[in-house]
Order: C-alpha cells, then structure tokens, then sequence
C-alpha cells in the first residue's frame, strides 16, 4: 500500500512541475525572444515480483511482473522555432530571421540573445536596453556609433555625365569673305612653267677652228655675277683655235654651259629664269668677236628652250576642231628662241594666239576675249609642249592662283616691277590690318597666289587663299562671330586693277557651333561647394567638346577636346591630346596644387551615360565623388548586420557589422535571465559570423522577434496538468481510506 502512496505522491510532484513549466510559458507570452519550453515525464524504476521464464517442452514461456513505483521529470526542452515578427519604428530594435543569436559582452563574458532591443548610450556605445551589456562587432570588439564625429569633406576627381547631344545641332564655322566677282582672264592663257635660260649662240663657225690667239681674254657676267669672270684662251697653234681650247677655257665659268652645236659655240645660264642675260666685255684681240658672241660689249638677253627643229604639237583655240598642228622652225636644235616658237604658234593658229616671252617664261594668250575663249596644247614630236611647261589641261577665261595680275580682265594698266597694292581691313579680334604688296619677281611676286600670300601675312588672324574659281577667299583661322574687313587698291607705281569689281563680302558667317550648357557642384579638398559651368559645344560631325569654367577657380585645363561618336549615336571615345583629353584642372584660392577631375561619357560603343541622337539635347552633369565635411544624421541597418552611418554631406560609410553566433546544439544553450543564454557544453562552442552568414539568418531592422508560445497548446497542457494532478490526488486518498479500513479491522 506505500508504494500506491509513493506513487501518487510523485505523480503530484510530475505534473505540479508540468504546470510550473505550462505556467512559465504563459507568463513570458509577451516576452520577445521567449522560447517555450515543454515538460517531458518518465516512469520510475519498477519492483519485479517475478521475472520472467522461458518456455519449455512443455510448459509455455511466463512474463515478469513489476509493478511501477511512480513517475518522474525526464527533462524540460526549448523550442527554438522562430517566433513572430512585428514592427517597432526603432532604428535599433532588431530581430534575426533564421538561426543565430546577438552578442553582447559585460566586459567580462559574452552572452547571448534573440532579443535585439539595444540602443545608444551617453558614450556611444551600442548596448542592450535592458542591463546596458555593449553589443559586439563581428570582429569581438564593442560597437561605437559615432553621432560626435566630423567626417572631413573629399574632392572632386570624377563627375558622370548623362544624357543626350543632339546629332543635328549646327556644326562650328568661321567667317569667310570672298570676292564679289571672280577674278578672270582678259583671254585664256597658259603660262609655261620651264622658264628659258639665257643663250648666246655664236655667229661664226669654227670650221672646225677659230681664229683665236693664245693668251688672249675678254670677260664674262653671268645672271648679273659681280666683278665678272676673265676668260683666257690657252691655245697651241695662234690663230686655231680648237673646241676643246674653246671649251676648256670657259671651264672655269660659275653657273655656265658651253656647247658646239654644227661648230658653232653656244653659251647658256645654268639658271632658268636668270636675273640678267649673259654679258660678255671682249678683250683687245677680239676673241668674242672671232666666235661670233660679241661684237663689242653686249648683254644678251635671249631666252631659249630645248626644242628641235621640226618638233611639233597641235593646239585647239577656242574650242576649235580639229586642233592645229603645229610644227617648230629652229636654227639651233636644243635652244629655241622665244621669238621662233612665237613665229610658228601665230602662223600655224593665224594669229589666233599671241606668244611673248615675259619674266623668262613663255606667255600663250587666245586673241579672243570673248567668254568662249579657250586653249589646250596635246603634245606631239620631241614633246615641245613638256620643253616648254606648258600644261595640256584645257583653260578658259577662269583665273587662278597662278594667273598673273597682268594678264586679268580687270587690270586696265600693265604692272611694273615696284607696283604697290595696298591691303587693308580688319582681321579676326577686330584687329586693323595695314599691309603693302609690291609687285616683280624679285619683291612679292605677280600672280594671284603671290598677292594671297601677302594678305595671309597681313592677317595674322586669318587665312588668304584663291579658289579653283578665281575667287580670292579670307577665312578667319577660329571660328566664331567676327567682322573681317578686306580692301585691295592701287598704291603707287605702274599697274592698276579696278578692285571695286572685285570687293570682299561675307559669303559665310562666322558661328560657333551648337551647345547645351549645364552646371555640377564641386568639392575641394577641405570639403568646400563650388559650382563649375560646363558648356558642350559641336565641333563638326560625330565631334563635341566641352568647355568648363568656374567664377571662384583659376582654369589650368578648361576643354576636353574631341569626344567622339559613333555613327549609332553610341559614345566612341575622347581623342583630344593634352588639354583636349578627358578631364579638367583647376586651381582654387588658398591651394598650392591643382585639383584634377576626370569626366565619364562611357563606355566604348556604349548607350548608358553620354549619346548623340537626333532630338533635343539633354547632356547634364548628374553625380560627382566629392562632399563637403557631414556629421552623423542617421543609421541603418542592412541584412547581414552592417550598420551603415548616414552623414549630412551624403556619405555613407560602414561603421560596423553585428556579430551573430549560432550553435551546433542551440537547445543545449543554457538561460541567464534577462533573455540571455551562456553556452554549456551540450550546446557547442559558438560560430561567430556576420548575419547571412554561416547558417546565420538575416538581419530585419526596426523589428523585434515575438515570443513563440502556443497560448491553446498551452491551455490543452494546463488542463492535462490539472486533470493528472486531481488524479494522482485521488490515488493517495484511496490509498489512505484502504490504510484507515485497515486500521479499523484492528479493533
């Protein structure tokens, strides 16, 4: 009968402990971070009354008997399941979403806990509300959150620019003047290029000698050479001398040819185009004289060119067809005179054609002055149109560089050697410009290219050129809004054009192309704002630029030269060298340095930042690197426990990440109180990590974990505690009323 008493008893005491730990459940419903527990019961050793037996041949096995003495606790278990989350508003209420625990350290243990209810105290540091235990780093050290702290500012070094130039925006140009009218010829006129050498072709045939004595002298000039050159004839038998007596004697002469041609003695400058003929002074005994190159003192002054007798070439005057041929007299193979080659051009054309040795080049004019006056040379035997440097080209009336001013249609007075045309306006930057051509070969040339060149170095700020049409152009050398301002006039001297036919007007303003314009804060290096223009300007097709300027900074580097794109409007490349390439530099006051800043259009070939498509332009300066100095203005939380500071100047930096731990056996963990647990040995060393990592669950900010108790499987346990207590009460009673009976029997 004890035994039924024991047994009851441990039964009460079995579920008073199921009601203790149903109670404690019910208690921390509210609790965050509680994790219910549940009451686990086990039998006690049980009394054999008899052990079992075995069966036999004949007899049947038996089983034991035991009778159980009672029940026991078997052991309380955590339901480590996660509990609900629900929503605080607190920036650092903070809840784990899957496995692991907060660490928090008392300086001397760390402990461990679901419940994420921390907050910053009077030294900044991260701590647990509730006992004021700092929170730790990944790293094991106690988290600071710095609101006291300055961050310093950074300087500006990238700036992103984003958006679209239009592809139809007007390219740059610069101002243009040309002539009102285009220059032309009075009639159509070839120039030869090959300019004749001065010749002396001597009069007396040796036969094959010449009356020359030895020592005998006379003195030769050639192209105007000063003192002259005394020639002295050494010959072997007096009054015969031999060609190579005569050749050898003029040996010694700078820049002079000697020939025999059919024995008769030929000299020639070595110079096409010399400045003076040859002049020979004879000497006492008459040498000159004997070879027929002098009678007495001369100058010789003409010009020959190396054409044959017979040589021939055809000519159509005006457009006339067929051409005429024509074929050359020439008394010396080799050294055609001008007047020979002028005989047979005239006779052959009928006078259709004029030709006249001028400035040491043969001049070929149609006598036409009509507009259909027109020439072209084909060359023919022994190529006397090459000789000459005439060009087979067809010409008419249209002038052109080389055209010489005294062969235009508006020359009224042949140009002398010392002509002046004044040349005067205004150039580029509204300089004045006062200049002076002065014509002959000798001085600033004769032709139209010639006085070109005397206006471009006049104007120093443009460029002077004469066109494929006779016009003479005036182009600025920048581009851009400019007043150009060109006058030609008759100066001084012999010649005179009537210019007025030919004014200089604007045919081309001067423009600077299409921009979009758009503007960026900067920082320097001490975090100070300043505010830099950017101007995005066409430069010519698939070509921009962009120029940059600032009120309060000193422009080292201001263009970015050549940003390129492709035909698809995708961004290509920045080609500009030096100054041209893709940043900036510029100098603030009060800094010894520069400050460099490199701009990002984008990537080759690509859309994403800089693009030139048709439609209005768009290109804008949308983020830069720098900030000014900020102080803490606010925190947040990321999911793997990185707690990010937001600082007034718009950085955001790190400032450290939340150490989760987990264990192998987190049931094994043991409570402190407090929502704390402290490892045991069944539970495992701890993992340390940061969150979502590991097996580490995710970190949910502005968020605390509810408690995971099961309020109607705790109310169906209450009652199972209840029920079992009310029946273990009544085995004791029912055991004490067979004790009292019992006890009755005895009297």
């Amino acid at each position: 009968m004890g035994a039924s008493l024991l047994s009851g008893v441990s039964g009460l005491r079995a579920h008073q402990m199921l009601l203790d730990v149903v109670a404690n459940n019910l208690a921390n419903i509210n609790t965050p971070g509680y994790k219910t527990t549940r009451f686990r019961f086990a039998d006690l050793f049980a009394q054999t009354i008899q052990s079992s037996t075995a069966p036999s041949s004949t007899m049947g096995g038996k089983n034991p008997i035991q009778i159980g003495l009672g029940v026991r606790s078997a052991g309380v278990d955590a339901d480590m399941g996660q509990g609900s989350l629900s929503t605080t508003g607190r920036t650092f209420d903070m809840a784990i979403q899957g496995n692991g625990f907060f660490v928090v350290s008392n300086g001397v243990q760390d402990f461990y806990t679901r419940v994420g209810a921390f907050d910053v105290d009077s030294a900044n540091n991260l701590v647990d509300l509730g006992t004021g235990f700092r929170v730790q780093d990944v790293t094991g050290t106690d988290i600071s959150i710095p609101y006291n702290e300055t961050r310093p500012g950074q300087a500006t070094s990238l700036v992103d620019i984003v958006g679209n130039l239009n592809a139809t925006a007007a390219n740059p140009a610069a101002e243009v003047l040309t002539t009102s009218n285009p220059f032309q010829l009075a009639a159509a006129t070839i120039i030869g290029a090959n300019m004749g050498k001065a010749t002396i072709v001597g009069s007396v045939q040796g036969g094959p000698t010449w009356n020359i004595n030895n020592g005998d002298t006379l003195d030769i000039s050639v192209d105007g050479a000063a003192p002259a050159t005394t020639v002295t004839f050494t010959v072997a038998v007096d009054g015969a001398a031999t060609w190579t007596e005569v050749q050898a004697a003029f040996a010694g002469v700078s820049g002079l040819s000697v020939a025999s041609v059919n024995d008769y003695v030929v000299l020639q400058s070595d110079t096409a185009g010399g400045a003076t003929a040859l002049q020979i002074t004879d000497g006492g005994a008459a040498p000159g004289a004997a070879l027929g190159i002098t009678a007495a003192t001369a100058t010789f002054a003409d010009d020959t060119w190396n054409l044959d007798d017979s040589d021939a070439l055809t000519v159509s005057v005006n457009g006339s067809t067929p051409p005429t041929a024509v074929a050359f007299t020439v008394a010396t193979d080799g050294y055609a005179t001008a007047a020979e080659i002028s005989s047979a051009l005239t006779a052959a054309t009928s006078n259709g054609v004029t030709c006249a040795a001028r400035d040491h080049a043969l001049v070929v004019k149609s006598a036409s002055t009509a507009s259909t006056s027109a020439l072209q040379f084909t060359d023919g035997a022994g190529n006397p149109v090459a000789a000459i440097g005439l060009t087979t080209s067809a010409v008419d009336k249209t002038a052109s560089g080389a055209t010489d001013l005294r062969d235009l249609a508006t020359t009224t007075v042949a140009y002398q050697d010392g002509a002046t045309i004044s040349i005067q306006g205004t150039d580029y930057g509204d300089t004045n410009v006062n200049g002076t051509f002065t014509f002959g070969t000798g001085n600033d040339g004769t032709t139209l290219a010639d006085l070109a060149t005397a206006i471009d170095a006049a104007y120093t700020g443009s460029t002077a050129a004469v066109s494929a049409t006779g016009d003479l152009i005036l182009t600025a050398d920048t581009e851009g809004e400019a007043t150009l301002v060109l006058t030609l006039d008759n100066a001084s001297g012999t010649g005179a054009t009537t210019w007025t036919q030919h004014d200089m007007r604007v045919t081309s303003g001067g423009t600077s192309g299409d921009t979009r314009a758009t503007s960026i804060t900067i920082f320097d290096e001490l975090g100070t704002s300043h505010l830099i223009s950017l101007t995005f300007r066409k430069r010519g097709n698939n070509e921009w630029r962009v120029e940059a300027s600032s009120a309060d900074a000193t422009m080292l580097d201001s263009l970015v030269e050549g940003i390129m794109f492709n035909d698809d409007g995708s961004f290509n490349a920045v080609t500009g060298p030096g100054e041209g390439d893709a940043g900036i530099a510029l100098q603030f006051a009060g800094f010894a340095g520069q400050q460099a800043i490199l701009f990002n259009f984008g990537e080759t070939g690509s859309t994403t930042n800089l693009t030139q498509f048709g439609g209005q332009s768009s290109a804008t300066a949308t983020d830069q690197n720098g900030f000014g100095s900020g102080s803490l203005a606010s925190v947040s939380i990321r999911s793997d426990g990185t707690i990010q500071g937001n600082f007034t100047n718009g950085e955001i930096i790190d400032i450290a990440q939340l150490q989760v731990a987990t264990f192998a056996n987190p049931v094994g963990l043991e409570k402190t109180g407090d929502n704390f647990y402290v490892p045991t040995t069944n539970s495992g060393a701890p993992f340390t990590g940061g969150g979502q990592q590991g097996g580490a669950g995710m970190i949910a900010a502005n968020t605390l974990e509810g408690s995971n108790v099961d309020i109607a499987l705790e109310f169906t346990r209450l009652i199972t505690a209840q029920r079992g207590f009310q029946v273990n009460a009544r085995v004791i009673t029912t055991a004490d009323a067979i004790l009292q009976e019992m006890a009755n029997i005895i009297r």
